[in-house]
C-alpha cells in the first residue's frame, strides 16, 4: 500500500481495544495518525479538474449500448450450446460462458450503481429508469439498494454505521476459531473467499450480512433488515421510502416471472444454464470490487469516537485490475475517487484519479496496492478475518496470529509462576522457617511448654526442608496434649547420611476411645496436671528386644530450656535421657 508523508502535527494514534497496540505506526495508512489535520472535502474538490464533475447523459447511454452488444454477442454463443450429453469439452465451453457473462453483465451492475449516484445523468428520471432496469435483470432491488448503499458512502468505515462489509467483532472469533484450528489455515481462507464471493450478495441482500449494527434511528438491530419489505428497519422509520421500496420488490419478482415464463417456453434446463451460473459471476465481481477496496491488514475501520467522513473516504484502495478495468468502467481503479465524489461520473473518474493522487501522495493519504488482484484477495481472507473491537482506530485481526499471540502469553504466565515458585522456595529458607515456626508455636500454643514448642518447630522445618533434601523422610511426631491416656509406639524414623545424625525414633500416638481413657490426675497441693500413659507391648518398640510397661508419671511444666548446638527434646517423660524412646537430634542448620 502505497504511503507518504504527513499533514502537519501527528495526533498521537488512538488505537482500540483490538489487541493491536504494538502495531508499528510506520506500517499503517496515514490516514490512521491522522484526523483533524486531514484535508477538507473542498480542498480535496479543488484539486481535482472542475470538467470532471460534468455528467454526460448521452455518453452515459452509450456505455449502456456498449455493453449490451458485448453481453448479446456472448449470449447468442451461449444459445448455441448444447445442455445434455455434454463432455469434457462441453462443460469446458459452458464455463467459458458463464464466466464472459458475468463479467459482461457486472458492466451493467456498474452502470446502474452510477444511476443509484446520479453520476449517470444530470436528468434523476433518466437515472432512476436505466438503473432500475439494469438492476432488476440482475435481481438487485434497485431503489432499496440505492439507500443502502447511500449509507455506505456517507459513512465508510464506520464500525457501526457503515454498510456492506462491516468487519465482525470478537463474537465472530468464539464462532470460528474453533473451525480454524480443526481445518488450519489455508482452508479456513478458502472457505472465507467462498463464502464471501459466492454467498455474499444474496445474504447481504436478504439478511443484512456485513451490513450496519444500527438501524437509521441508531438503535442496534434486533430483527432481520432486508432489502425486500417496506417495514425492514434497514429503512427509517418514517417511511418515506416504502413506495420506492415495493418497486425494487416489484421489478425483481418480475424478471423471476419472465425467466419462469422462459423456461416454460425453452425448457428450464436451458433457461437455467443460461442465466444462473452467469449470475453468479456477476455478484462474485461485485462482491469482489467491495471487499477489496475497503479491506487490508493495514487498512483501519473508525468506531464512532474517532470517525470522520473525510476519514472513512480516504480509507479505501486503488487496485489495477487489467483487462477487466475497461469492462467494468475503472471501478476498482478509481475507488478512493469515487469514495470522495460519488457523483463524478465513471468516464472521468481516471482523470480526476490522477489529479487527486498528485494531491494526496505526497501527504501520504492515497492507498494503492499494485499486486494482482487474486492475490490480494487471498491475504485477505487469511489475514483478515475480525476486529477486536467498535472503539477507537480498529486493525484487522487473523485467527492464525491470535492463536501464536495465545500461545506465546501461555509461556509467558508459566515462565513467571516459575519464577515465583523459585523465589518463593529461596525465600522460605529453613531458618526462617525455624523461627517463623517457633513464633507461631509460642504465640498460639501458650498452654504447652516451651520443649514441645520447639519440638512441633523442629517438626515444620523438618517437613518444608525434606523437599530439597531428597534423602530425608520425616515421620509426623505427636506431642502428648490433651486428656486421657495415650499409647506411644515409637516409629523408627532414618535421617540423612551425615555423621552427627543418628536414628531417631519418635513416639506415635495413638488415641484410645473416650470411655478406655483414665480420669485426669490432679495433684491438690501442686495443682499440677497427670497423665495416664502406658507403654507398648515388647515387640512394638523396635529399638529392644522387650519393654517395660510404664508407670504412672506426672509430667510437670519444665523451665524453659534455651536452644544449644546439640538439643535433646523428650516429648514423654520416660525412665531418663537414656531412654530408647527419647528424640535426639542435632539442628541441621548450623546452630553454635
Amino acid at each position: 500500500m502505497g504511503k507518504g508523508g504527513n499533514v502537519g502535527a501527528a495526533r498521537p494514534l488512538k488505537l482500540g481495544a483490538c489487541g493491536q497496540s504494538e502495531r508499528d505506526p510506520t506500517t499503517v495508512c496515514e490516514v490512521a495518525k491522522l484526523k483533524d489535520e486531514l484535508p477538507t472535502k473542498k480542498q480535496l474538490k479543488d484539486a481535482v479538474p472542475p470538467h470532471c464533475f460534468e455528467r454526460d447523459s448521452l455518453a452515459s447511454l452509450a456505455l449502456v449500448v456498449r455493453d449490451g452488444v458485448i453481453i448479446g454477442a456472448i449470449g447468442y454463443l451461449g444459445w448455441q450450446l448444447p445442455t445434455e450429453n455434454l463432455g469434457l469439452a462441453g462443460y469446458a465451453l459452458w464455463n467459458a460462458y458463464w464466466f464472459a457473462m458475468g463479467t459482461a453483465l457486472t458492466g451493467w451492475w456498474v452502470l446502474a450503481h452510477e444511476c443509484g449516484h446520479r453520476g449517470f445523468s444530470a436528468n434523476n428520471y433518466i437515472n432512476d429508469s436505466v438503473g432500475w432496469v439494469l438492476h432488476s435483470l440482475l435481481l438487485v432491488p434497485y431503489f432499496s439498494w440505492q439507500y443502502s448503499h447511500a449509507k455506505h458512502h456517507a459513512k465508510t468505515n464506520h464500525m457501526l454505521d457503515g454498510e456492506t462489509h462491516v468487519p465482525p467483532s470478537r463474537t465472530w472469533r468464539k464462532q470460528h476459531a474453533g473451525v480454524h484450528r480443526m481445518v488450519g489455515d489455508d482452508a479456513f481462507a478458502i472457505w472465507e473467499l467462498v463464502s464471501h464471493l459466492l454467498f455474499g450478495w444474496p445474504m447481504y441482500i436478504a439478511f443484512n450480512a456485513t451490513g450496519a449494527r444500527r438501524t437509521p434511528e441508531g438503535v442496534r438491530h434486533t430483527s432481520i433488515p432486508d432489502h425486500f419489505r417496506p417495514s425492514s428497519k434497514l429503512f427509517p422509520a418514517h417511511g418515506a421510502w416504502a413506495n420506492r421500496v415495493i418497486a425494487s420488490t416489484f421489478g425483481v419478482v418480475l424478471v423471476l416471472v419472465g425467466l419462469w415464463l422462459a423456461g416454460e417456453e425453452y425448457t428450464h434446463t436451458k433457461i437455467g444454464m443460461m442465466y444462473w451460473p452467469s449470475y453468479l459471476w456477476t455478484n462474485f465481481w461485485l462482491v469482489m470490487y467491495t471487499w477489496l477496496q475497503h479491506t487490508d491488514e493495514d487498512l483501519p475501520h473508525f468506531g464512532e469516537d474517532e470517525w470522520t467522513w473525510v476519514r472513512g473516504a480516504l480509507c479505501t484502495i486503488d487496485r489495477p485490475y487489467h483487462g477487466f478495468d475497461w469492462m467494468h468502467h475503472h471501478i476498482g481503479s478509481t475507488h478512493v475517487t469515487h469514495h470522495l465524489f460519488s457523483n463524478l461520473p465513471c468516464y472521468h473518474a481516471q482523470e480526476a484519479t490522477a489529479a487527486l493522487k498528485a494531491y494526496l501522495e505526497p501527504r501520504g493519504l492515497y492507498n494503492f496496492d499494485g499486486q494482482p488482484w487474486p492475490i490480494a484477495a487471498w491475504n485477505v481472507g487469511k489475514k483478515c478475518h475480525y476486529m477486536g473491537d467498535i472503539k477507537g482506530v480498529c486493525f484487522w485481526r487473523c485467527l492464525s496470529k491470535d492463536r501464536v499471540e495465545r500461545k506465546a502469553e501461555r509461556a509467558a504466565k508459566k515462565e513467571k509462576r516459575a519464577e515465583l515458585a523459585e523465589c518463593r522456595a529461596e525465600w522460605l529458607s529453613p531458618s526462617f522457617v525455624l523461627i517463623l515456626a517457633l513464633v507461631l508455636a509460642l504465640t498460639f500454643n501458650g498452654g504447652r511448654s516451651l520443649c514441645a514448642a520447639v519440638e512441633a518447630c523442629l517438626k515444620q522445618t523438618l517437613l518444608v526442608t525434606s523437599k530439597r533434601a531428597r534423602g530425608l523422610r520425616v515421620s509426623h511426631a505427636a506431642v502428648l496434649s490433651g486428656r486421657g491416656r495415650a499409647v506411644a509406639k515409637p516409629a523408627l524414623t532414618l535421617s540423612p547420611t551425615n555423621e552427627t545424625q543418628s536414628i531417631v525414633s519418635k513416639p506415635r500416638i495413638q488415641s484410645q476411645p473416650r470411655d478406655r481413657v483414665s480420669p485426669r490426675l490432679v495433684n491438690p497441693g501442686t495443682q499440677q496436671r497427670s497423665f495416664a500413659t502406658h507403654m507398648p507391648p515388647p515387640h512394638t518398640c523396635p529399638l529392644e528386644a522387650g519393654a517395660q510397661r510404664l508407670p504412672l508419671a506426672s509430667v510437670s511444666r519444665p523451665a524453659p530450656v534455651p536452644l544449644a548446638a546439640s538439643l535433646t527434646v523428650s516429648a514423654v517423660s520416660l525412665d531418663g535421657p537414656s531412654s530408647p524412646c527419647s528424640l535426639t537430634r542435632r539442628p541441621p542448620w548450623g546452630m553454635s
